[in-house]
């Protein structure tokens, strides 16, 4: 498990008594190249907003519950990357939604 670095500062316990969670830690910096933290961000937050419901379920009711919200979640991604492939086929975007592109130096990095 590595920190997100959207929230490493929030966890200044985490930082100080596990350092091996680091994100900028030599070893983590090589595991997270490449990787977009925030479309993780981004699920956990929406995965987040939808737990209290599953609290009083039954576990069978829970995992139909898991399942169909993932799945419409699902279907919902891929109607978007196809609405911006239609965009960027029409000119309305700048970069190409299917050519993955280097992620920006985080502040107080070198590029």
């Amino acid at each position: 498990m590595i920190l997100d670095g959207f929230h490493k500062g929030n966890h200044a316990w985490c930082l100080s008594n596990l350092p091996e969670v680091d994100p900028d830690s030599e070893d983590n910096a090589v595991l997270m190249a490449g990787k977009n933290t925030q479309a993780c961000e981004q699920l956990n937050s929406w995965i987040n907003e939808r737990t209290a419901p599953g609290r009083e379920m039954t576990p069978g009711h829970f995992g139909v519950y898991w399942w169909a919200l993932f799945t419409e979640h699902n279907e919902w991604l891929v109607h978007q990357a196809e609405c911006n492939r239609r965009r960027y086929a029409r000119g309305n975007m700048k970069h190409d939604p299917d050519v993955s592109r280097p992620s920006r130096p985080t502040e107080g990095t070198t590029a």
